[in-house]
């Protein structure tokens, strides 16, 4: 991997980002569903200070490489990419992944992150979504 892959990459991750402020009290049943489907979808869910760090396991985080972050404020949910250019091709190669087969693990939960979000939009006073498609 080159460093302009790299970068590609980085801007990609970058690039993902959502928001869902809640109308209701919604966010214990947004909590329960974000965490069924990550771990669904074959990602852990360690617990931290904010939220949650969403990996494939945690020798991801071990080695910073970027990962799924989602914080919580009473009725406020963001998800974010954590180091979103900390992609460095040795550290991917000890945790056994490509930069294209990493990415997309990213992206496909964000996916299924995304669907989640529209799932509760009915309970959102605002709701946006970044995703490359």
């Amino acid at each position: 991997m080159t460093y302009h892959e790299s970068s590609d990459y980085g801007k990609l991750l970058e690039s993902m980002r959502a928001l869902i402020i809640l109308k209701r009290n919604k966010m214990k049943e947004l909590k329960k569903q974000i965490k069924i489907t990550v771990e669904e979808a074959g990602f852990h869910v360690f617990l931290r200070a904010e939220g949650y760090a969403l990996m494939k396991d945690e020798s991801v985080g071990i080695l910073g490489l970027p990962h799924i972050r989602v914080a919580f404020a009473e009725n406020v949910c963001s998800i974010w990419i954590r180091d979103p250019y900390s992609l460095k091709l040795d550290l991917l190669n000890m945790a056994g992944y490509s930069p294209r087969k990493y990415y997309e693990e990213i992206l496909n939960v964000m996916k299924k992150l995304k669907e989640v979000l529209e799932g509760f939009k009915k309970y959102a006073e605002i709701v946006t979504i970044s995703i490359p498609e």
